[in-house]
């Protein structure tokens, strides 16, 4: 299942699967090398508009307890 999806289907949308059975799979023997390789454990971001590109200080140093994927609306 594991190189289908890798194969097939290589898209972090389907981290869901694994990041909560990850240990599981690993304790099973599965092989998962593929998996730690590809896509779906691993999403890079590109956006201009982070919070390093915030001049409020404070606001940037004050500690964060929502989504990473909500972040960007939190700063002008």
């Amino acid at each position: 299942m594991i190189d289908y999806i890798v194969k097939h289907q290589n898209s972090y949308v389907y981290s869901n699967l694994f990041k909560n059975n990850l240990v599981e799979l690993i304790d099973k023997g599965a092989e998962i090398t593929k998996l730690l390789g590809s896509d779906i454990l691993y999403f890079q971001f590109d956006y201009d508009q982070w919070p390093d590109n915030s001049t409020e200080h404070e606001k940037i140093l004050a500690p964060y307890l929502h989504s990473m994927l909500k972040l960007r609306f939190h700063y002008q």
